[in-house]
């Protein structure tokens, strides 16, 4: 239960994507600094040397992309913008580990940064909601992409636009988003039927929070906040799908937002950093069998924003 360096990246950045590939190394690419503009660069974290090296730069700087673990062993990047709430992509890069080498991949039809990108069962990959081209408009749209021909379909539409919100594969195939900008509400996507539905409704709105599937099927969604300049919230939220409800899980220490929280292979959720009236370094750790909260110790630098990553040794890798 203690925090520990992992070197420094060449560039720092925020907004960024972390992937962890399938030879254990964790690949950085894209955000921005604090200037705003997007980068193309992208780097390789190595947990057996605990050093960083330059990738290859990506065609297209991005900010606010995704990025998905192919069942290829490739990584699609998808989507961006040019800076924050800059022109929105529908282009798509893929990352090859082979030959560590960057190539073009299918457009989708509607531009969009701010979304997720969800790995479904079916090896296809689920794009929803988002910001679109014109940095003002938020998404009510989904595609789908298909590793297998490179091409995207529809995916139908949400009922609601989300933002800032949360997608996560749930254990019956389907998806789960939740939240975003101005949203207290969660869909459901069916992958079988193409379609979406009501999840239900979040214990109150929230944006920049964080999701995490616990071992026992159930969904995690912790702090965040109200509005995109709003006060954190120290509220937490759990989703059951054998009955379709949600339930609180207590309370955060500390309200914070743009945060991270991963999935500890002892069961627990460590949550991690995030802002809360100024950047924190604070972690905590929950318990799904207490159903409690308890320190996770204090990170070296504070931060929010940033990338936390389960490496093959059970140990996280916090990035930016």
């Amino acid at each position: 239960n203690g925090w520990s360096s992992a070197g420094n990246l060449i560039t720092g950045r925020v907004n960024h994507t972390a992937t962890l590939l399938p030879s254990g190394k964790v690949l950085v690419v894209g955000g921005t600094d604090i200037s705003g503009a997007a980068f193309n660069t992208a780097e390789l974290y190595d947990p057996a040397s605990n050093s960083w090296s330059a990738a290859p730069s990506l065609t297209t700087a991005r900010v606010n992309h995704t990025a998905t673990l192919l069942p290829t062993g490739k990584v699609m990047i998808a989507g961006g913008a040019t800076k924050f709430s800059g022109v929105a992509y529908a282009t798509t890069e893929l990352y090859d580990p082979a030959n560590n080498s960057w190539s073009a991949g299918a457009s989708f039809a509607t531009a969009r940064s701010l979304h997720t990108a969800t790995l479904l069962a079916t090896g296809k990959v689920l794009l929803a909601s988002g910001e679109g081209s014109n940095g003002s408009t938020i998404l009510t749209s989904a595609q789908l992409y298909d590793p297998a021909t490179n091409t995207w379909t529809a995916a139908g539409n949400l009922a609601d636009p989300h933002a800032f919100h949360t997608a996560t594969l749930l254990p019956s195939g389907k998806v789960m988003v939740a939240g975003g900008f101005g949203q207290a509400s969660t869909e459901i996507y069916d992958p079988t039927a193409n379609s979406w539905s009501s999840g239900g409704n979040l214990s109150s709105t929230r944006l920049l929070h964080a999701a995490t599937l616990l071992a026992s099927g159930k969904l995690l969604i912790t702090g965040g906040t109200a509005t995109l300049y709003g006060s954190s919230l120290n509220s937490v939220d759990i989703y059951d799908p054998a009955g379709s409800t949600w339930v609180g899980a207590g309370t955060l220490a500390t309200a914070r937002g743009g945060h991270t929280a991963t999935l500890l292979p002892s069961g627990k959720v460590l949550v991690a950093g995030g802002g809360n009236a100024g950047i924190l370094a604070s972690a905590e750790l929950y318990s799904p069998a207490s159903n409690a909260w308890s320190s996770g110790g204090t990170l070296t630098a504070a931060r929010a924003s940033h990338t936390a990553t389960l490496l093959a040794s059970g140990k996280v890798l916090v990035v930016g």
